[in-house]
């Protein structure tokens, strides 16, 4: 309700001639690439263009400028003096031939292979849609961008695969970004190694102006190596329009494993629930309450997961309340659920002032906190007090000071090094602060970046952190970007000190319209690895791409091979 979505993606051409002082593009969208209902003589539709010189946003129907340009509550009406009809059909197709070589040098293994596979969209009605995927690859998507990982709890890594993206809202939306019922990338991932997708099935769309559906159906091969069976993944979903902007939300997902060509019986999750949206219809109110149920082979109590967020929002102040509580048996396999066991308040305050005058564009305060029980005993178990200072240019520069209080209680052991040391005792209690600072440059210039600078004491000792982002263009053919991430933790003996460092720059290069290179490289300390990933894409036609992938990991002390990879896939798209 917040964002928009760059995901979409299909046939559709563009042309942009630069002139002295100014510039103009057209765009073409055929209808066959859209979804729209035949004979409709009104659509909603609105406009926008940022203009980053001026750091100004234009629309053509007015948005406050504390909504996102997007947002579907702000929209024109587009009339027709002929309305477009029935585009005939909707059928396309991406089939794919790839082939495979690797090594694994610590083992002295190698292995080479050929495959194919294919994706399908068919288009059932005006906005619902089919898509097919038969032994899917996804070996050209890019690399995960690493991070220093100090929390207790596992790092949530966005889903990159084209196939779970597209219309994946229905999907993926219900619950909160650390309590999802479901999330595509339990799917054909098992820790960072893939498993192959036999095939799968998506159905989505709307049915009328106020009901959408969706259906999707994968299945995965066993892997003996990583000790997992085959398994089927289904997930079903409605939504229901409420009002002029609210709506609610029904799913279940399934996970069954399989014993041969049999179901498991004893290898089986389930999570069911319900979801509604609120929006207001001047976008001052939005929210979600829902409630969450898990099941398994065997019926247990403590199995559920509800929560309640509420904000109210004008340009100048903001309001947000959270709280949430998740059982301890609460259990959804193909979700990410951070933590289990627990009742959390967050509740958020910010107030924004508007000079006029000055090279500020807002300024101001915000109150955050999150807080942790335990809910058996209402135990307190983390909390988290943060109080910060914003203050946003008209030149897109931001500058930012913060100061937090913690408060932790370790429920199992712990070592805060990051380097699986000598850990610190489960029960034991932590009261730690820190203060810093964070900038950003205005983005418009052709070398801008981002720091991060913060120090305090951590647990039962010390932390400074260090973060730098630096970008550079070059106009039109480069991007030239370098991440540099250090944290430097001082422990009392016996306990583990440390000094980890993230390195990541990243090459991005169009030599042509339709030929790119991404180069990757990630020297990661904690993960004791580098890894260097580099894509060569050549898009001969639309939806068509011929891929060159090429992966290095290292021995950072070495610097000897772990293991590399070369691929080379090509896939094209047919359509009627």
């Amino acid at each position: 309700m917040r964002g928009v979505s760059t995901d979409w993606d299909n046939k559709w051409y563009s042309e942009v001639r630069r002139g002295n002082g100014r510039w103009i593009v057209e765009m073409a969208i055929p209808f066959s690439s859209m979804r729209f209902k035949p004979g409709a003589g009104e659509w909603r539709i609105n406009f926008g263009r940022n203009d980053l010189k001026r750091n100004e946003s234009s629309t053509w129907v007015p948005v406050p400028r504390n909504q996102n340009i997007s947002h579907l509550a702000f929209t024109g009406r587009l009339i027709w003096d002929s309305p477009p009809g029935k585009t005939g059909t909707n059928i396309s197709a991406v089939p794919y031939a790839i082939s495979k070589t690797e090594k694994d040098y610590q083992v002295g293994e190698q292995a080479s292979k050929a495959n194919f596979g294919m994706d399908a969209k068919i288009a059932l009605t005006s906005s619902l849609s089919l898509d097919l995927t038969v032994n899917p690859d996804f070996s050209q998507v890019e690399v995960d961008k690493q991070v220093t990982n100090l929390s207790r709890f596992s790092i949530y890594y966005p889903e990159k695969r084209n196939f779970f993206i597209e219309n994946s809202d229905l999907f993926s939306m219900p619950g909160f970004t650390k309590i999802r019922p479901f999330f595509s990338r339990r799917i054909g991932i098992s820790g960072d190694k893939p498993v192959p997708i036999i095939a799968g099935a998506r159905l989505n769309g709307k049915i009328n102006q106020d009901w959408r559906i969706g259906l999707m159906n994968m299945q995965t091969e066993g892997v003996g190596e990583l000790n997992l069976s085959p398994q089927n993944y289904s997930v079903a979903a409605f939504q229901r329009k409420m009002f002029e902007r609210s709506y609610i939300t029904g799913f279940i997902v399934n996970r069954q494993g399989f014993k041969g060509a049999e179901f498991n019986p004893a290898d089986v999750n389930r999570v069911a629930g319900v979801d509604y949206n609120l929006g207001s219809n001047n976008g001052r109110w939005t929210g979600k309450v829902f409630y969450h149920h898990s099941f398994g082979n065997t019926i247990s109590k403590d199995q559920k997961a509800t929560a309640l967020w509420l904000v109210y929002a004008t340009p100048r102040i903001s309001l947000e309340w959270n709280h949430e509580y998740v059982d301890s048996n609460y259990n959804a396999d193909v979700g990410y659920v951070l933590r289990t066991g627990y009742f959390r308040l967050e509740p958020v305050a910010s107030y924004s002032f508007f000079p006029k005058s000055g090279p500020l564009n807002n300024h101001g305060p915000e109150l955050y906190a999150s807080l942790y029980w335990d809910n058996k005993q209402y135990k307190a178990a983390d909390r988290l007090l943060t109080l910060s200072y914003d203050a946003k240019f008209k030149n897109t520069a931001v500058a930012k000071v913060f100061y937090d209080e913690n408060y932790i209680l370790l429920t199992s052991p712990y070592d805060p090094s990051g380097l699986q040391k000598t850990p610190l005792a489960a029960g034991s209690t932590y009261y730690y602060r820190d203060w810093g600072a964070q900038v950003f440059s205005d983005f418009r210039k052709t070398l801008n970046g981002d720091m991060l600078a913060s120090y305090g004491t951590y647990f039962n000792g010390t932390k400074l952190t260090w973060i730098t982002n630096l970008n550079f263009r070059k106009q039109p053919w480069g991007i030239f970007t370098v991440s540099i991430e250090n944290e430097h933790i001082r422990l009392p003996s016996p306990y583990a000190s440390s000094n980890l460092v993230l390195i990541g720059p990243r090459i991005d290069l169009s030599f042509t319209r339709s030929l790119f290179l991404t180069t990757f490289i990630q020297y990661n300390t904690q993960a004791d690895n580098v890894n260097i990933n580099a894509r060569m894409q050549w898009k001969f036609k639309p939806m068509s791409d011929i891929y060159i992938v090429y992966t290095d990991n290292y021995d950072p002390l070495k610097f000897g091979v772990k293991n590399r990879a070369v691929v080379v896939k090509i896939s094209y798209w047919l359509a009627k």
